[in-house]
């Protein structure tokens, strides 16, 4: 994986979560449409950021996504939310 699992802290695997445990948990437990044009992402500030990046990384889990004030470019802030000490930029 690239961005969501961090290169620099492997402990760190957001995206291998959501993809590989999150999303078949979901269809597993609950009654869903298990194939994109069934499911969605969506998320607030920094989750919208994420939710942009996964679905469009992952077309093939997301038929749609939507961004609610989504942090879309955090390079100019290295300094915050431990940016530089997770993420190369």
């Amino acid at each position: 994986m690239e961005i969501f699992d961090s290169p620099i802290d492997t402990t760190f695997k957001y995206e291998t979560y959501v993809i590989d445990e999150l999303v078949p948990f979901i269809d597993k437990n609950y009654k869903t449409i298990t194939s994109r044009e069934g499911r969605a992402i969506s998320g607030l500030s920094m989750g919208g950021h994420g939710a942009l990046y996964l679905s469009f990384k992952h077309q093939e889990v997301f038929g749609a996504a939507g961004s609610m004030s989504g942090g879309v470019d955090f390079r100019p802030f290295p300094e915050k939310w431990d940016i530089k000490n997770d993420w190369v930029l």
